[in-house]
């Protein structure tokens, strides 16, 4: 990772990283909404990566919510037969199948979103896709509990010395030892 020392820089560097998990848990709470509607419990968040590609930029018709829940029964092969035929012949009542239309459109936008601003964190940062997304799944789960990202945060990031001159050595994920 390159020394980030310009002030603009550094700020925009925390601007994208608080952009990306707040697009991060607003992910994780539209997929859990996706769950509860479903009479089958799966790992949304991954079909939703699984078909961002696809999907990303366009509007979600009733047919596309059919072929993404269709793939579902792909991915959870244990889930009992009468489940998914309960889904295929949409057993779901209206109200529910336009809040999933719904909750699907936000998804895969969100990921798209998601996707983009990692991408700007990587080349800002000059560092692997991997690092990128590690930090900012350690991060969003740190925000998830309500604690907000702050100038400490990049430090840890970069593996800059705090105030202390005191180098973090870890990210979100990992424990935070000083040297």
């Amino acid at each position: 990772m390159k020394t980030i020392k310009n002030q603009q820089d550094r700020q925009l560097i925390l601007q994208q990283l608080r952009k990306a998990v707040c697009l991060q848990t607003s992910l994780w709470d539209t997929c859990l909404n996706i769950r509860e509607i479903l009479p089958v419990e799966y790992d949304v968040v991954a079909r939703v990566i699984k078909v961002t590609p696809q999907y990303s930029g366009q509007k979600l018709g009733e047919s596309d919510v059919d072929a993404i829940l269709a793939g579902l029964e792909k991915m959870n092969p244990s889930v009992p037969i009468g489940q998914w035929k309960k889904m295929r012949r949409i057993e779901l009542d209206q109200r529910s199948r336009n809040m999933l239309l719904n909750a699907f459109q936000n998804a895969i936008s969100m990921q798209g979103e998601l996707w983009s601003t990692a991408n700007s964190l990587k080349e800002l940062l000059d560092c692997t896709m991997e690092v990128v997304t590690e930090n900012i799944l350690g991060y969003s789960i740190v925000a998830d509990i309500g604690i907000e990202l702050n100038e400490m945060d990049l430090h840890a990031l970069l593996g800059e010395p705090d105030a202390d001159g005191y180098t973090w050595s870890a990210g979100p994920l990992k424990p935070q030892v000083r040297h």
